[in-house]
């Protein structure tokens, strides 16, 4: 299964490809963090995905990158044992996003930050640091 078959580029002619558009400001879903970030499968999370044409030919793990993948692989378990906990609740007591409204986190949070106000930045990481490759 071929899931992309072109290179992602930013009008500049920068490539974002297996990377994407990092915000200036990181907010989290909801004012209590988002437990459930480690879940997300991105592009760069598959196998064989394209690299971004500045990376490095593929080369074998480095210890630190095998690492890594145990420390997302742990907080992937642990997320979805949150997830199935949350499940399990009486489905009156889960929270549904309101969109738009003024129970929306992120749009507050973004009508704060146009409006020069202090702007509640995530709690959790929700971008992967750079991992140094050993040479």
């Amino acid at each position: 299964l071929k899931i992309t078959t072109a290179r992602y580029f930013t009008p500049s002619g920068r490539s974002i490809q297996a990377k994407g558009i990092v915000p200036d400001v990181m907010v989290d879903e909801t004012a209590e963090g988002n437990v459930f970030a480690a879940l997300r499968t991105r592009e760069a999370d598959l196998t064989k995905h394209l690299t971004n044409g500045d990376e490095a030919k593929a080369a074998p793990m480095s210890e630190a990158e095998r690492t890594a993948e145990q420390e997302r692989e742990q907080e992937r378990e642990a997320a979805r044992k949150r997830l199935e906990e949350e499940a399990k609740k009486n489905p009156n007591q889960r929270l549904l996003p309101e969109y738009g409204s003024d129970k929306d986190f992120q749009l507050q949070q973004a009508i704060n930050q146009l409006k020069g106000r202090p702007v509640m930045v995530s709690k959790t990481l929700t971008e992967r640091p750079e991992v140094k490759k050993e040479n």
